[in-house]
């Protein structure tokens, strides 16, 4: 997993510093040629990793069904009310039906 805040100042510094003509001087990507592909690379790996999963469901024996968290393994007591974010490891969670 990529360092969220190295791509949080690399993307700061190519907004704010390439858009007045300065170079990557100060990038924090500097030395990965070119820095802008590790940059956008890493960006879109955070982004893929905000994206909601499904809830996975588990059957006892007795084919009562339980929800948890696809990330974590979290048993979500609170199926009811469907929450939209696991609230232990925050992974975004789609509800089918």
């Amino acid at each position: 997993m990529p360092d969220m805040e190295k791509v949080i100042k690399g993307l700061e510094f190519h907004l704010k510093e390439l858009s007045i003509g300065k170079t990557c001087y100060e990038c924090p990507y500097i030395g990965d040629n070119p820095c802008e592909i590790q940059l956008i690379a890493n960006a879109l790996e955070l982004l893929k990793g905000q994206e909601p999963k499904p809830v996975k469901i588990v059957y006892n024996a007795y084919s009562f069904r339980f929800y948890h968290c696809p990330n974590c393994n979290r048993e979500f007591l609170e199926f009811y009310t469907r929450p939209k974010f696991c609230s232990k490891c925050g992974q975004a969670v789609k509800w089918d039906g």
